[in-house]
Parts: structure tokens; sequence; C-alpha cells
């Protein structure tokens, strides 16, 4: 086994790797641990501003939880009681007895829940080339029917950050398991096990990776920022290097691989800005959440932090509302300020509005489609050219927290048998 392991980014991926191996440095540019993974308390509520929940198809992440003990810290979301509004009115979907649609549209509702209660888990660990090859919104047109596609779309969209026509079909039929099932999350929040995973591991935060550089097969050097000041970290041919960056920000830095970089570069990401606005009172009333169809009202999903855990009524007087703006280019506030106005037409926005704070997620989550599989598999192979390199993060499996834990994990028990 190497001697030392330096971690390239300090999300799930390279957290849940420096959690099995010893003698780890992780490099972080952040000034926290997580990622996409970041909890804060906010007006008595805790507020996650990257990954919201997770499922009980996230079998590495349960796993994982039981590991480090945190069973009793999750708690159940109700994510299938957000409703999805058409335009015209509220639907909720999770209740096939008061479905309020017409005939034709239960019916391909009804057919949908009965079609993903007949699918076994197992299918998301190997998925079969017919469901990786379509997309999500041709298979459904023809497993389910078209009418009620644009009601699925912004579930695809909001979880995803991405349209339902450029999801492979697996991954759309596993965010529809995901979100008509159990979800859960952590009473003390997702950084609760990012903190628990570092351990007794050495860290350097705000600290950039400014170069990899590959040399004869093998990283040779790691070239780091921090405070203006410039360090670079000479790789021995024992040593591990371990990216969990996301494939874009890997393809920036890492030189003399160009085969590599260019696979990278073919990882295409779907960005969302996380809007959280503390108002005098919940403006969704007794609505945990509330998905949109039309895109012009920017937003794909708006929802109370407050009534998170099964609905609970929380005491708190004063709404903590978070709105997802999906994006390919960073939006700017000129957006922030259209989707309010078209939020205040829908719910009493304005006149509780106190005040907002906005985190961007430019890497939110890649884009599943059938070329992702493909592209995977070329990235395994690039990477196997170079002795002392890995490559960890969702990118490497079906896009989800999950996959950061599962990838990570599969790169700490490869070391260990070295």
């Amino acid at each position: 086994m190497p001697n030392k392991k330096y971690v390239l980014g300090g999300g799930l991926a390279g957290l849940t790797f420096a959690h099995y191996c010893k003698d780890c440095e992780i490099i972080e540019k952040n000034d926290y641990l997580g990622g996409r993974v970041c909890s804060v308390m906010k007006e008595g509520t805790m507020i996650e501003w990257g990954a919201q929940f997770f499922s009980e198809l996230d079998k590495y992440l349960l796993d994982l939880i039981k590991e480090v003990g945190l069973s009793e810290q999750v708690k159940k979301i109700p994510m299938k009681n957000f409703e999805i509004f058409d335009g015209n009115r509220f639907i909720c979907l999770a209740n096939e007895d008061t479905l309020d649609l017409d005939k034709k549209s239960k019916a391909e509702i009804l057919k949908l829940h009965q079609s993903l209660s007949s699918i076994s888990a197992d299918i998301f660990d190997h998925p079969p080339k017919d469901l990786k090859d379509i997309s999500f919104s041709k298979w459904y047109g023809k497993k389910i029917g078209n009418r009620t596609l644009p009601l699925i779309n912004p579930i695809i969209r909001a979880i995803s950050f991405n349209d339902a026509s450029k999801q492979s079909a697996i991954y759309g039929i596993a965010v529809l398991e995901i979100f008509f099932n159990k979800c859960f999350d952590f009473a003390g929040g997702f950084t609760t096990l990012a903190n628990l995973l570092k351990g007794q591991t050495s860290i350097r935060t705000n600290t950039n990776i400014e170069e990899i550089r590959v040399t004869k097969g093998q990283v040779s050097s790691i070239k780091i920022s921090h405070d203006k000041k410039k360090e670079i970290i000479k790789i021995k041919p024992t040593e591990l290097v371990v990216s969990s960056m996301p494939a874009p920000e890997l393809a920036k830095v890492l030189k003399g691989s160009p085969e590599l970089v260019k696979k990278l570069k073919k990882i295409k990401y779907g960005g969302c800005a996380h809007v959280a606005v503390k108002t005098k009172k919940r403006v969704l009333g007794k609505k945990l959440g509330v998905l949109f169809t039309d895109k012009k009202l920017i937003a794909s999903a708006v929802f109370e932090n407050n009534l998170k855990f099964d609905g609970e009524d929380s005491k708190l007087e004063k709404g903590l509302l978070s709105i997802l703006i999906p994006y390919k280019k960073r939006i700017d506030q000129k957006n922030i300020d259209t989707a309010f106005k078209k939020m205040s037409k829908l719910f009493p926005l304005k006149e509780n509005y106190i005040s907002h704070e906005t985190r961007y997620w430019d890497h939110g989550l890649p884009m599943c489609s059938k070329e992702l599989f493909k592209t995977q598999e070329k990235i395994k192979r690039n990477v196997s050219k170079i002795k002392n390199f890995g490559i960890c993060g969702d990118f490497m499996a079906l896009p989800s927290i999950d996959a950061a834990i599962e990838t990570g994990r599969e790169i700490a028990a490869r070391q260990s048998k070295n």
C-alpha cells in the first residue's frame, strides 16, 4: 500500500476514501468539508444548502451511516407530498385515491406507480443497456404514455437540474423511485456525516489545486496555493493521488494526460442556485413544497424548511423558504428577482419577505445521458494507465450521493489489496 495518499477535494467521495485509508491528506478549496453537502443552522432551522435528502436506494450511504453510528439521526422526509403546479392548479401525485386528473391521465399515473413497484432495486447497480440508451421521456412515452409527462418532468428537473429529455431512462426511473418512496435526511444535517468521516485525517482547507502533473505514466507533482502562497508537492512513486474534484475542475488542472482530459471534458453538469428566503410567516401554508411544470417561472421547486421532517408543524412562526433555480450558465440577481416576482403571484412572498441569501452550485449534478456511461468506461481505462492516480465522485457511477460514497469506497478497497 502507498505510504501517503493525497485526496484532492473534501466532498463525500474524498472523505469516504480517507475514512477507509490511513495516512491521507485532504486538500480542499472551500473553508468547509463536504463539497455539495453543506448544512447550516439558520433562523432556528437546519437548512441543507446542497444535497437535500437520500433514499432507501442509497445502500452504500446507508451502510456508512450504520458504520459511523448515525442511524438515530436519520429522519424521514415526505417528498411524495410535494405538489405539482401545472399553471392552473396544485396536484399531488402521491395519493392514488385522490388524484385530481382526467380519466386517461389518472390511468397513466396509476400505471407509473405499478411500473415502479415492479422494478427491483438491483437494476440500478447493473443498468440494462436498453434503459441506458433511451432517454427518460421516450421511455415514459412508450411505457406509460405522453399525457402526464409534463407532470413528471418537474420531478426530474427539480432533483437532477436537467430535463427528462436529456436524462437516460434508468436515471429518471431512479429519481421517481426516490421521490415516491422513502426519503431521509439527518436531524443534525448532512455535515454531521462529513465531520465524522474526516476523523483524524490531515486537512488543508481554503487551498486551491492549480496543477496535477503526470509524467511518464504517474503523478509527479501537485501545485497548490493558499493565501496567495504557492507550493509544489513532489509525489513519490509509492504515494497515491486521488481526485474527487468535479470533472470540469479536474480537466482544467490535469497536465500530461491529454486523452483523460478530453474524456473528462465530456462530462456535462446541471447547475442550481439555492435561494433561502427568510419570511415573516410560512408562505406555502400547509404545503411542504411545490414543483413547477412551466419553465417560465424560472424556479423548479420551492419548499418550506420548517416543515421538512414528516410534515411536522414547526413551532417557529417565521418561515424559511427555499427556492431552487436550475441553470446551465450561472444566473445573476436579475434572474432571482424575476423568480421572486413570479413566485409572489402564486404565494404571499412579497408581503412577507424579510431577506434572502443565495448559494450557487455550478457543478450540481452530472447529466446522466446515455453518453455518460460510455464516458465513464473510457475515463477508467485512461486512469488505469496512471500508476499512482485514482478518480472518484458522483460522475463515475449513477449520479447521486451514493455514487460518491460507492466510488470512494471502491478506490479504498483496491488500495487495501495492493
